[in-house]
């Protein structure tokens, strides 16, 4: 699911199970998926640009995407955590 308004609603019904956000979003979007998703017990991982996250989800451009899916989410994060610990600075 991406969007802002998708993401929030995901995080309210408790159906999502990460939450991914672009690096170059807003400080604000960055500041209120941090908090909800702190709020609501999700992770929340801050991934490339909008550009790139549109490109992974069929959109031009996308600052925050959610997974509503145990194991996809957990597979995600693990892909992201390894390609981020595996390139030139770390995480």
């Amino acid at each position: 699911m991406t969007g802002e308004e998708n993401c929030e609603k995901a995080l309210r019904s408790g159906k999502a199970r990460l939450v991914i956000v672009s690096r170059d979003a807003s400080d604000n979007t960055k500041k209120k998926f941090s908090n909800k998703a702190f709020f609501y017990g999700v992770p929340v991982i801050y991934y490339g640009q909008k550009q790139e996250l549109g490109k992974l989800t069929g959109k031009s451009a996308t600052s925050s995407m959610c997974v509503m899916d145990d194991g996809f989410a957990g597979k995600i994060k693990d892909a992201i955590e390894t390609s981020q610990a595996n390139s030139p600075g770390g995480i």
